[in-house]
């Protein structure tokens, strides 16, 4: 007699659970013996930049406030040539 879709590996798992267990465990000791993560200096370093990079606020509220007081103030002058000179990289 033949029957269809039957794993025999889920039959052993069922008649046998403790051992696959086992064997599950066994093979990640082994497995785990030989992963092995090093991290370059340079990897380190972009680390720290990228903190660094996100410590920094993305608003320069003095700045803000500068410039907010010089348009209160009429004082706040737009160079048009710089800002295209700026714009063609120049």
């Amino acid at each position: 007699m033949k029957i269809d879709g039957v794993n025999v590996n889920m039959v052993n798992l069922m008649t046998n659970p403790k051992s696959a267990e086992v064997s599950a465990a066994e093979k990640t000791k082994h497995v785990s013996k030989l992963d092995n993560v090093e991290v370059s200096g340079q990897a380190q370093l972009m680390q720290k930049v990228l903190q660094k990079t996100k410590e920094i606020p993305d608003i320069r509220e003095e700045r803000v406030q500068e410039i907010a007081a010089k348009i209160e103030s009429g004082n706040f002058i737009i160079d048009s040539q710089l800002i295209a000179r700026k714009m063609l990289g120049e």
